[in-house]
Formats: C-alpha cells, sequence, structure tokens
C-alpha cells in the first residue's frame, strides 16, 4: 500500500477521513474540530487535557464522580449531590475545620468519646436512658429538684436542708446522726427500742420509759426502782437544800437487811419524834481516832469508852465504873429545891448551896449515927448505905 509522506490541507472545509500515520503525528496543531471520533483508546502521555466542558457518557446524573482503579472516573448511588444536599452513605473518620449544623436532623447510633457538648440543651427520649455509671455526673449546687426523681436507690448522698416536709412512708431510717431540731408529734420507739442519749430530753407532758413516768416534777414507777452508775457518785443537789419523803416519817433510808455502809452527816435533829437505833452491838464514837465511844458491848448494857479503855457501864440494874475509874468531884449540887431532912432519918448525906439551902439528901436505913462514912450501894438490899467502917473493903 502507498502513503503520502507529507499531507498539506488548505481552506477552511477540508477534511481528513481515515488517517493513519505510521510514525504518529507530531508536532501538529488542530483548530476548529467540529467533530473527533476515536476508533479507541486515546493515551495522551504524560500531558494535560483541557476542556471546558466533559462528558462521560459512562456516568450517572447526579452522582459525585470519583477516581476509581488506574484513575478510571467514576461514580456511585451512595454518594450523590443534588442541587445543594450531598449524599454519602458511609463517612469514614474525619477531621471538620469547621462547625457542622444538622439542622434538627437525627444522629444515631452516635459513640462521642472526647469534647463538649454546651450552649444547647441535652434531652434524653421517652424510654432512653442517660447512662453515666462508668464515669461522674458532675451538677452544680441546687441545679435538680426533688420533684424529679422517683424510685430507685440512692448509695449515697449529702442533704445540707430540706425545704419542706419529708414523709419516709414507714420506711426505716438507719445509722441517723440528728445533731439539732425537734421531734414532735410522734412517737419513738414505738414498734422497737433501743438507746436514746441526749445532753436534754424536753418533754411538756409526762415522759413514759416502760412503767417509769418522768413528769416536771415526780419520776414514779410501777415497780422497784434503780440507779446505777459504772463509775463516780450520784449527787443530789435540790436547789432549797432539802432531799425529802414523800411524807414525814413515810419514807425510810434503806432497809431491815439492806443498810448503807456509812452516813457522813454534820448534824442529827430527831425534831423530838423517833428514835435513834443502832441494834446489835452497834456504837457510837465520839472522837476522830474511834477510840472513844458510846457502845452496846452486849446486850442491856451500855458501855463507855475512852482511849480505847471501857471505864463504866450501865446495866438494866446497876452503875459500875472499871479498875481505872478514879478521882473526885470538887462539888455536887442539886439544881432545885429538894426536900427536907426527915427527922427518922439516920445517917444522912444533904445536897445545899453555898448559902447552905438544902436541896435534897441521900438517907441511910441504919440507925446508928454516922459521921465519917462511905457512899455504897448493898447489893443485898438495893439500898445506899453510908459505911462507918473505911477499911478499903468493899460493900
Amino acid at each position: 500500500m502507498a502513503s503520502w509522506k507529507k499531507v498539506i490541507v488548505s481552506g477552511s472545509a477540508a477534511d481528513l477521513l481515515n488517517v493513519t500515520a505510521s510514525a504518529g503525528i507530531s508536532a501538529a496543531t488542530i483548530k476548529d474540530v467540529t467533530s473527533f471520533t476515536a476508533a479507541g483508546d486515546i493515551d495522551i502521555g504524560a500531558h494535560g487535557f483541557r476542556v471546558e466542558s466533559l462528558t462521560a457518557d459512562g456516568l450517572t446524573s447526579g452522582r459525585v464522580v470519583f477516581a476509581g482503579s488506574s484513575g478510571i472516573l467514576s461514580d456511585d448511588s451512595d454518594f450523590t449531590f443534588a442541587t445543594d444536599t450531598l449524599t454519602v452513605t458511609k463517612i469514614g473518620a474525619f477531621e471538620a475545620a469547621g462547625a457542622i449544623d444538622f439542622s434538627d436532623e437525627n444522629m444515631t447510633n452516635v459513640d462521642i468519646d472526647s469534647g463538649t457538648i454546651d450552649g444547647t440543651d441535652v434531652t434524653v427520649g421517652s424510654g432512653k436512658t442517660l447512662d453515666v455509671s462508668a464515669g461522674t455526673l458532675t451538677l452544680a449546687n441546687d441545679q435538680i429538684s426533688g420533684d424529679a426523681i422517683t424510685g430507685g436507690t440512692i448509695g449515697s448522698i449529702t442533704i445540707s436542708q430540706l425545704g419542706g416536709a419529708l414523709d419516709v412512708n414507714n420506711e426505716n431510717i438507719t445509722n441517723v446522726d440528728i445533731n439539732s431540731g425537734t421531734i414532735d408529734g410522734t412517737t419513738i420507739g414505738v414498734s422497737s427500742h433501743n438507746t436514746i442519749k441526749g445532753t436534754t430530753i424536753d418533754a411538756t407532758t409526762d415522759f413514759t420509759i416502760d412503767g417509769l413516768v418522768i413528769t416536771a416534777d415526780d419520776i414514779t414507777n410501777d415497780a422497784a426502782l434503780e440507779i446505777q452508775t459504772a463509775a463516780g457518785d450520784i449527787t443530789l443537789d435540790p436547789g432549797g437544800n432539802n432531799v425529802l419523803p414523800g411524807s414525814d416519817s413515810a419514807d425510810s433510808l434503806g432497809a431491815s437487811g439492806t443498810a448503807w455502809a456509812k452516813l457522813w452527816v454534820d448534824d442529827i435533829d430527831l425534831n423530838a419524834q423517833g428514835s435513834i437505833s443502832i441494834g446489835g452491838t452497834g456504837r457510837i464514837d465520839l472522837d476522830a481516832d474511834d477510840d472513844t465511844s458510846i457502845r452496846a458491848s452486849a446486850d442491856d448494857v451500855i458501855a463507855f469508852e475512852a482511849g480505847g479503855v471501857e471505864i463504866a457501864q450501865i446495866t438494866a440494874t446497876s452503875i459500875s465504873g472499871s479498875s481505872i475509874s478514879t478521882g473526885s468531884f470538887s462539888d455536887l449540887k442539886a439544881i432545885g429545891a429538894g426536900a427536907a431532912v426527915a427527922a427518922s432519918s439516920a445517917s444522912l448525906v444533904s445536897f445545899r448551896n453555898n448559902a447552905n439551902s438544902q436541896y435534897g439528901y441521900l438517907a441511910t436505913a441504919d440507925t446508928q449515927a454516922v459521921t465519917t462514912g462511905l457512899v455504897g450501894y448493898n447489893t443485898s438490899t438495893g439500898n445506899l448505905t453510908i459505911s462507918s467502917v473505911i477499911d478499903g473493903g468493899s460493900f
């Protein structure tokens, strides 16, 4: 087949049809081409291809063109654009360089791992849950209303002040520490009770503990009442300075078989009634070292002790002294006028004052005149006698 080495075409309407160049067309400028049909792929090499408008018959209207395999322009039904809306079925990880306005549209299956939600309300839909169990829900003071809490369990909470009455609906409140305020209008311990401790328990009427009733002025009990202290003393300090029985001579301090160990008092006044009963072989000590006393050394015997030594005894029938009962009286006087000396009396001892006025006398049954003698007790007759013989013996 013959070929032309060079073809020169001039004129505005020249046509080249079925032109084949075995060595290619180089350094050529094709202008004013109105129609160009290629029988196969056209490769323009490493050069740019510039057109004002390009129509690709393999693309679909409305879809966004992207470079596919080997740079082929492609599109997909999951990636479209219409008017001002870009629709993508899936978006991989990305970083937004500006604010995103979702125009009140829903966001589903969202996992927000960081950042901040502020400047808008967060609403949890009906039947949905705001789960912060793995983190912390931080609220400002006074930011949550009690009316918005219903049901559930609060493990730990601090309430600084209640704005109204609290109704616990007959449920238990345990481990409560009440440091102030008032509990009134109700019964404490109606079903069960333990211990009530306080510095002041103020009852406007009666305060009842089991059978013990405490009023403003009285303490009464339906059985015996016992007051004990683990340590220390019980001190009674009435404002009137008197601890009184229920009425005059109505009550006893102690009982038979249950006596107080020791009574420390400054004064005992029987007020002209009653008596002091020591019983047994009790004693009344009169000095600091308890060796001078009046005691009952035996039944129906009163013993007088001084310095630990018994010096005298009084029985139902006698008054006697000990071996150390010595000494004398400088004067023995009777107060008030006594009987005159009987004319029939024999020996006698009379009692007179300094003016020689007689106040009384001791007379003997002996008719013998006695001018010198001792007065003694005659154990056989039971009379006082005057002995006329001083021999150091006994009467």
